[in-house]
């Protein structure tokens, strides 16, 4: 896992404004950043408060369960989002950008099109 830079870090937050947008656009429902979700290529995970409570002390402790995830990069963070929060890939700013737009073009279509 890496650390989220800045750019990585904007560029996730204006997806997620988006994605609870289209979320609530195409099920008519409000989106609950309490709630977990699989919803069009997207995973949504709330940060999960017991994870470790059940861990075997003598075991390597797993990573805490992805929170975010789309068009394969995964995002962590601790208790909310914007909070110590790191990801899968190491990417610059021009590859959070490329990122960014193919994320903004899927959220369009899905938008336009809903599920089915």
């Amino acid at each position: 896992m890496f650390p989220l830079s800045n750019i990585g870090e904007a560029a996730f937050m204006f997806v997620l404004d988006d994605f609870e947008r289209v979320f609530c656009n195409v099920n008519q429902e409000d989106f609950n950043r309490s709630e977990s979700y699989d919803f069009a290529e997207f995973i949504w995970r709330p940060y999960d408060w017991n994870w470790d409570l059940n861990l075997d002390v003598d075991k390597e402790n797993p990573p805490q369960p992805v929170n975010f995830e789309c068009l394969e990069v995964k995002f962590w963070w601790y208790k909310y989002p914007g909070k110590s929060m790191e990801t899968n890939v190491d990417y610059d700013g021009n590859q959070w950008s490329n990122w960014l737009d193919k994320v903004l073009k899927h959220l369009a279509e899905v938008d336009q099109d809903g599920l089915s």
